[in-house]
């Protein structure tokens, strides 16, 4: 396994959001890769890096499995979410790399935004639920719900 040295702000960002999760989604926990991982040809996390991963229910009660990745240079590198099972393949409003598209500003769009430094695993993690509603939405209509601000 690679040691990879972390910042205090590292370490001390990361503490906080596992309190914050405790308290909002506590079936998510922090991890640290052993080795690199990567769920289908999607890679989550590299050797040394963190991640948190927990289970959500959608309102039709389906449960999917979470992965949030942590960048190296968190809390000013943007957290990514992917859903690791079930599988999910290609769909609308998610990048090529596999993670999901989660909020507006790519192309102008008004809606939430990902601020560097200030988003946290836990609006990260209540994104995707939001996803996975519109996620399953789209399968049974053929549209993808979308908000008018």
């Amino acid at each position: 396994m690679e040691t990879t040295m972390i910042s205090k702000e590292f370490a001390a960002r990361l503490q906080a959001d596992i309190q914050s999760l405790a308290v909002k989604f506590p079936q998510f926990r922090l991890y640290r890769a052993n080795k690199e991982v990567v769920s289908g040809n999607w890679k989550i996390a590299g050797t040394g890096e963190y991640y948190f991963l927990g289970r959500l229910r959608t309102r039709s009660a389906n449960l999917y499995t979470i992965v949030i990745s942590v960048p190296p240079n968190y809390p000013f590198g943007e957290l990514r979410a992917f859903v690791i099972d079930p599988f999910i393949p290609a769909t609308e409003h998610r990048f090529n790399d596999g993670h999901l598209c989660l909020y507006g500003g790519h192309g102008g769009e008004t809606g939430a935004k990902y601020e560097t430094g200030r988003t946290s695993p836990v609006s990260v993690i209540a994104w995707s639920a939001a996803w996975l509603h519109a996620y399953e939405s789209w399968k049974k209509t053929g549209k993808w719900p979308t908000i008018k601000l």
